[in-house]
């Protein structure tokens, strides 16, 4: 019973929302006027009165007032929430309106057929009785069983209403649980096809009203359509008498319809129970489901992982991919129904017993193995493992995904990234080397000037000769050590020529025979004697001259092993060697090995940097190898070295081999090793340098050769002093390194005035020069500072006098 029934009934109504009390009045109101409803239950009114007018207004007036019963529940919540607005306009609804007619027109039909019922019932009732006492003239039995008959008519009659109270009670909650049903149902009668009631859902289902839909037919209704469709289960229901069901498609929605038949006390179908519910969201559902299973299967199938389902509990595989037969060789058949441990997973570790029994237990779902190949090759896979339900078991997937390519090309980044390490370390060492390299040797040249003058000055038996001798040693030690700094960066330029490289080799060892130790046995092996290379023989004999001194030392006084082999190689594609790669053709190998120490991996992998060394204080400057590696890449080769401790080592060189048989000229003797020339004629020399010390203590030392010296530390000051008598000079010596004007831009110029003037470049610091330059200028000569005095005379006569020939 609804709130407003209840206060109608003189029970207590529940409190209303503050300044609701107008509008709930109003509402008691209309419900006074309206009267109490009382809903006849449509069951027992179709049993008692066979009168189908009876039933019939049952029905429509129970139906309705469960729908007003409803509605004014509704009002009455939003009174209580503060929203009187909405709840007048809810009881001033069409809606509400029509279904209060609908209930006042199915009681005044209920009631008026079923007293005239009754009545005529007690009619036909009374007039048995008269008959009866007629019959029997018993005038005074007739009036008490009148009395007595009218009596019970009366009870019957409560009794009557008190069981249809209880019916409608009972019609209220049937139309409330109808209306509560979310699918779509209706009623349809047999006789007429027609919707004799529907629920709150089919409206909402169809988008019509209630009146709209009472009446009409299912096939207009549902299908738009006067003839029922094909396989319609209301059709067939009619046939079999039992329950139909199917599924259909409305526009865009999908909707499953299932019809129950209604069978009365006789056995007899009188209609049809139609539920439409929309499945439209589990239809697509069903289809994204069947799609996404179509792509899971595909994706399982073509994925470039190999992929393995094992069982949770006794870790058999239940299932693989095609790239899991590729990756362990064995063919589906073959694979599942046997335990992960028969594809060669160690069935001993505990991190892959826990992947596959244990997955997500407190531990990383991934793990890096390797496992082994039909081939015999070991490959290096990790295993990813994730849980996932497969017909309603828990399946363990495991996605192995084979990275020994990958470790491949991680290992070569590391070995690369060490190289440029080594490379950047290097090039840091040449850079440093190359920057102080200039000032350094203008310091070297001016002191060891300087000392030569002081020894010439000097009588023979000075106490002093001796400390200036070690002091000029010392120089030329210093001026060595920043060649090799020089030779190893690669910022010292040499002249390169075709030489024989199998010559250079012999004469090595034929000189280090002599100085190596008697324990230490010498093996030649020369088969490219005629190959021919494009280098400098000076820098050859070093690298030859410090790999067999390293060899020696490493062998030490037990002695050993030393072997030389040079020998003919070609390249059929790009090879790497040591930290380098060589492009295809044919090179000359020089190796060098002996039978030593050898040398820990650790001390390969630093051997080449500048300064390091295995040993010990003043017994090596631990630039030797670090020259030998600067050497070789300056003549576009390579080296690499292979060594086992306690075994030896071995030195492998590569230069690229020339074709032709142009051998360059035997080279002059080494500095210091030619005597001083006669005293020549007086020649003047134009001098210039911006260091102010080397400017005195050169020109010092060509006065004393017997030379006229100009000397200026200004590059413009000797371009105008050369413009001014440019025939009165017999050779230029000029600095690279100055401001204002370059050597070689200072010799262009003088070249351009007198195109015959020999010119002489000094440098401290070669990586300035460029030798392709200076040829095509026409500088006759370059020479890198510090020179003895010794040197530098043979150097000018060279000139001097070779100008003198071609003139």
């Amino acid at each position: 019973m609804s709130a407003m029934m209840a206060a109608a009934a003189g029970e207590p109504s529940p409190p209303e929302a503050p300044g609701a009390g107008p509008v709930g009045e109003k509402w008691i109101t209309r419900y006074e006027e309206f009267g109490p409803r009382i809903n006849p239950a449509i069951k027992n009114i179709v049993s008692m009165y066979q009168d189908d007018t009876v039933g019939a207004g049952a029905v429509l007036a129970t139906l309705a007032s469960a729908k007003l019963d409803k509605m004014e529940s509704e009002a009455l919540d939003l009174v209580r929430s503060g929203d009187r607005k909405a709840a007048a306009a809810l009881l001033c609804s069409p809606e509400y309106e029509e279904q209060k007619q609908l209930y006042q027109k199915g009681m005044t039909g209920f009631i008026g057929n079923a007293r005239g019922a009754l009545e005529s019932r007690r009619d036909k009732d009374i007039a048995g009785i008269v008959r009866t006492l007629a019959e029997v003239g018993v005038t005074l039995i007739l009036a008490i069983f009148a009395w007595l008959a009218a009596h019970r008519l009366r009870r019957r009659l409560a009794d009557r209403m008190r069981a249809e109270q209880k019916l409608t009670a009972f019609a209220q909650e049937w139309q409330e649980t109808f209306n509560a049903i979310t699918d779509g149902v209706c009623i349809i009668d047999k006789a007429t096809g027609r919707i004799l009631q529907c629920n709150r859902g089919m409206t909402g289902l169809l988008k019509k009203s209630y009146g709209e839909i009472i009446g009409a037919s299912c096939c207009k209704l549902m299908h738009g359509s006067a003839e029922p469709v094909k396989k319609c289960p209301l059709v067939r229901m009619w046939n079999t008498r039992r329950s139909e069901t199917t599924v259909v498609q409305m526009g865009e929605k999908w909707f499953q319809i299932k019809v129950d038949p209604v069978i009365n006390n006789k056995g007899q179908l009188v209609g049809a129970v139609h539920v439409a519910s929309d499945i439209t969201e589990r239809k697509n559902a069903d289809e994204a489901l069947q799609e996404s299973e179509k792509k899971f299967r595909l994706a399982f199938a073509n994925a470039q992982d190999a992929i393995l389902w094992t069982d949770i509990e006794s870790g058999n595989i239940i299932n693989c991919n095609k790239a899991a037969e590729e990756l362990f060789g064995k063919t589906r058949i073959q694979i599942a129904g046997r335990h992960y441990t028969t594809l060669g997973f160690d069935d001993k570790s505990e991190r892959v017993r826990a992947l596959f029994t244990e997955p997500g237990a407190d531990q990383k779902n991934s793990v890096e193995v390797e496992i082994p190949t039909t081939s015999g090759e070991r490959k290096t896979v990790t295993i990813a493992v994730s849980t996932m339900l497969v017909e309603r078991k828990e399946i363990v997937q495991a996605i192995i995904r084979d990275i020994t390519g990958r470790k491949k090309a991680e290992k070569e980044k590391i070995d690369l990234e060490v190289q440029l390490s080594q490379k950047q370390k290097m090039d840091a060492i040449g850079t440093l080397a190359g920057g102080i390299a200039h000032d350094f040797n203008n310091i070297l040249a001016a002191m060891q000037g300087y000392v030569e003058l002081s020894l010439e000055d000097l009588p023979q038996d000075a106490a002093v000769r001796d400390n200036l001798e070690q002091v000029l040693s010392c120089g030329n030690r210093a001026a060595k050590l920043v060649r090799q700094i020089l030779t190893f960066s690669r910022k010292d330029q040499q002249e390169k020529g075709v030489v024989q490289i199998g010559a250079i080799v012999k004469e090595v060892l034929k000189m280090l025979r002599s100085s190596l130790p008697a324990t230490i046995k010498i093996r030649r092996k020369i088969e490219a004697d005629s190959s021919l290379v494009l280098a400098d023989p000076t820098q050859l004999h070093q690298v030859l001259v410090n790999l067999c001194t390293n060899a020696s030392h490493a062998m030490g006084e037990a002695g050993g092993l030393l072997e030389v082999s040079l020998i003919d190689v070609n390249f059929e594609s790009e090879t790497k060697v040591g930290d380098e790669s060589l492009p295809r053709g044919p090179y000359v190998k020089l190796s060098v090995s002996d039978t030593g120490c050898g040398m820990e991996k650790e001390v390969m992998e630093r051997i080449f940097e500048p300064f390091f060394t295995t040993k010990k204080v003043n017994e090596g400057t631990g630039l030797g190898l670090s020259v030998v590696h600067g050497i070789v890449k300056s003549h576009n080769g390579a080296i690499a070295v292979d060594s086992t401790p306690g075994k030896g080592s071995t030195f492998d060189i590569f230069f690229p081999k020339v074709e032709g048989n142009e051998v360059q000229a035997p080279q002059p003797a080494a500095a210091g090793e030619s005597s001083e020339p006669a005293t020549p004629k007086q020649e003047v020399i134009l001098l210039v340098d911006d260091e102010k010390v080397m400017v005195d203590v050169t020109k010092q030392i060509l006065e004393r050769l017997g030379y006229a010296v100009v000397a200026t530390t200004s590059s413009i000051v000797a371009l105008e002093a050369f413009q001014e008598e440019p025939d009165e000079f017999d050779l230029v010596i000029t600095d690279q390194t100055m401001p204002n004007m370059t050597g070689t831009q200072l010799a262009r110029e003088l070249i351009a005035i007198r195109p015959d003037i020999p010119v002489i470049l000094c440098s401290g610091y070669p990586e300035n020069v460029n030798l392709e330059e200076v040829r095509s200028i026409g500088i006759k000569k370059f020479i890198t500072k510090p020179i003895s005095k010794q040197d530098i005379a043979a150097l000018i006569r060279e000139v001097l006098d070779r100008e003198r020939v071609t003139a």
